[in-house]
């Protein structure tokens, strides 16, 4: 009978790109924004052996080029944006106000804890001819410090400034800043 041998080799390149984006929901202003790409080569070698027509051996693909030159980008472009957010200020919404009390909404599940202090941001919504929200009008007020988290949920009294009212923001780190 007669035998058969092939080699053969064959090497494929996948490039992707991704943008990811962080968005502020109200107006649509782009926060962040974050580019990255995957490149992968896949290489394919084999040796294909025949004896009177049966083929043995062969190669075979060991990841798909485009998923992992995906995973690749979409790593890349994420790593990218979660070291521009840490370096955002936390901001929170307060959800009621009486007095020197404030209530935020936000608690434990956000690593708030008992003596945070932040800015009181007074924000007044600019809108456009259609009503819709385009940007906003901030001034800042007084400080607030936490007295009590909760899931959820924190308490806290005003140092000093004029108590804000609901819907106004809180911006800012730890005590310190």
């Amino acid at each position: 009978g007669a035998a058969l041998l092939g080699l053969k080799h064959h090497t494929n390149k996948a490039v992707i790109g991704i943008d990811v984006r962080l968005v502020e929901q109200e107006t649509g202003k782009v926060l962040y924004a974050a580019h990255a790409t995957g490149e992968i080569y896949t290489n394919e070698s084999g040796l294909t052996l025949g004896y009177q027509g049966v083929k043995l051996g062969g190669g075979a693909w060991t990841k798909t080029p485009l998923g992992a030159a995906t995973r690749q980008a979409a790593n890349g472009a994420m790593k990218k944006l979660t070291a521009s957010i840490k370096q955002m200020a936390w901001e929170g919404r307060v959800i009621h106000a009486d007095g020197k009390t404030v209530v935020l909404a936000g608690g434990t599940e956000l690593n708030l804890k008992r003596g945070d202090r932040f800015r009181i941001v007074h924000r007044k919504a600019i809108t456009g001819a259609d009503g819709e929200v385009i940007a906003f009008d901030e001034t800042e007020g007084g400080w607030v410090e936490l007295t009590a988290v909760q899931d959820k949920k924190s308490v806290g009294k005003v140092l000093e400034g004029e108590t804000p009212k609901e819907g106004d923001l809180v911006r800012g780190a730890s005590a310190g800043e």
